[in-house]
């Protein structure tokens, strides 16, 4: 079953090489007519890869247009909602697929980081991993501060979180409550009011696709993005065998190699307390989706987990999974995996939470460990308010980040 299936004429054969490099150097399995095997039988391994993809290019181009074989094509991508349009060259969109956004790939010479291209990969990449394209590449929203695509070269998907109040925290009890915990560890309490300005939240933890960016632009050799520790790291742990899932978060990486990430792409990493809010939504959930825990089943007395809302270890999936795995798990803003899959670093310092009201908190002023939230997918009891500790010069593989922002 291939990730992703190509339709175009057949004519354009040897302008598509870019398209199926830049593809495949993502590590989706792409299918164009040229990988039948001989004595195969052309239609019938075309009609099997079109029923099985789970993504569906087409590219419009004078030839294109003018085929019954890639209208037929792309109608089944439309009609399972994985179609993914791309403009080859300037030519009139055939009636039934205007209304579907299209990647403008004309003068794309197979430059990666591209704009447009990089529509295509967040499309692909969120049909792959279980959404749908139906609307075109631009499915994926463009953050509103302009620092971060400038730096990027990336559309990364932010999320503006309004100014709000809620409670922070969690206590040690048996009944139900956002707040309440039978699991609460003494450092997750007292509960407390936290007031907070509007701020922007990525969606995602910050990828290896992403975080290569970094690297290729010679992130680890410029002092200016490090306020501390410049010189001490030279790129993430285990990165040669990271970079082949570049739509995994990537992991490896110290607190001071997420700050110096987000110096350079303009943004930076949330406090503890914006993390906290994000993961709780605007109604101040229990979990990320809503106050009800994991809605599996019992049997034999034993409660089995649904599988459906995060990557933890009952999930037993053993690695980061791609943006979209979980919808089910999403806040009701749209942030996806705030449980589960990678901890994420925050910008605190470890401390006692006050008794009091707050203010727009941003932790102690010095410290020794880092705070990271979340769980990972290696986690057992991945609960939103538990607290973890880590040395800010500490790497694992279940440590990634994400960026935050603040609202001009």
């Amino acid at each position: 079953m291939p990730d992703v299936f190509i339709s175009y004429a057949s004519s354009d054969r040897s302008r598509l090489q870019a398209l199926v490099a830049a593809l495949t150097q993502h590590g989706w399995s792409v299918w164009w007519d040229p990988t039948i095997l001989p004595g195969g039988s052309w239609r019938e391994e075309i009609e099997s890869a079109l029923t099985t993809c789970r993504c569906v290019i087409v590219v419009w181009s004078h030839a294109a247009i003018q085929s019954k074989w890639v209208l037929e094509e792309a109608d089944e991508g439309r009609a399972r909602n994985i179609l993914v349009p791309v403009l080859l060259d300037s030519v009139p969109i055939p009636l039934g697929f205007r209304g579907i956004q299209t990647a403008n790939l004309v003068n794309w010479q197979g430059d990666v980081p591209h704009p447009e291209f990089d529509r295509v990969r967040n499309a692909v990449m969120r049909c792959v991993s279980g959404g749908s394209s139906v609307t075109g590449p631009t499915d994926i929203k463009l953050p509103s501060i302009q620092a971060v695509p400038k730096a990027l070269g990336v559309a990364e998907n932010f999320i503006t979180i309004p100014a709000c109040s809620f409670r922070m925290g969690a206590i040690k009890a048996y009944n139900a409550g956002p707040n309440v915990d039978s699991w609460a560890d003494d450092d997750e309490g007292p509960v407390h009011l936290v007031r907070l300005r509007s701020f922007q939240m990525a969606a995602f933890p910050t990828t290896t696709l992403q975080y290569n960016y970094f690297v290729e632009a010679g992130g680890y050799s410029n002092a200016e993005y490090w306020p501390e520790a410049f010189g001490k790291f030279y790129e993430p742990a285990d990165w040669s065998t990271q970079r082949r899932n570049s739509d995994r978060p990537v992991v490896g990486v110290s607190w001071y190699e997420a700050t110096a990430y987000c110096v350079w792409a303009g943004c930076r990493l949330p406090t503890e307390a914006e993390w906290e809010r994000s993961a709780r939504g605007p109604k101040g959930s229990r979990f990320p989706w809503g106050n009800k825990p994991d809605h599996g089943h019992y049997e034999n007395g034993e409660f089995i987990y649904s599988g459906k809302y995060i990557n933890d270890a009952q999930a037993d999936i053993k690695h980061p999974t791609q943006e979209g795995r979980f919808p089910a798990g999403r806040t009701e803003e749209g942030l996806s995996d705030m449980l589960g899959n990678v901890w994420e670093w925050c910008s605190d310092w470890f401390g006692p939470y006050p008794s009091k009201d707050q203010e727009y908190p941003r932790g102690p002023e010095k410290g020794e460990r880092k705070v990271v939230r979340g769980g990972a997918w290696n986690s057992s009891n991945c609960r939103l308010s538990r607290r973890l500790t880590v040395s800010p010069k500490g790497r694992d593989i279940d440590l990634g980040f994400r960026c935050a922002a603040d609202v001009s």
